[in-house]
């Protein structure tokens, strides 16, 4: 069914960039966060999430050391502002 109704401009974005980082319509999103209002009540979907892991090749590089959090954060910080990495 389709609804027409008027969203704050920032609630909009912020659905865009949710549904871009999710991979799902923004229509499933708002979907979803009705069914988990409704929940309560009336009872929605009973689907669970199913996490699939991205993986790639790959090793650390070799002046990195993997056990020094705090280290590593840095590191990751000074080579996405240069743009070789992308985090997020």
């Amino acid at each position: 069914m389709k609804i027409t109704r008027n969203l704050d401009e920032e609630l909009t974005h912020g659905l865009k960039r949710r549904a871009a980082w999710t991979r799902v319509t923004v229509t499933q999103i708002i979907e979803d966060a009705v069914c988990d209002n409704l929940l309560l009540n009336e009872g929605c979907r009973t689907e669970t999430f199913k996490f699939q892991w991205a993986t790639g090749r790959g090793c650390a590089q070799p002046d990195i050391d993997l056990t020094d959090r705090d280290a590593l954060i840095d590191r990751m910080e000074d080579q996405s502002d240069r743009g070789r990495y992308k985090f997020w």
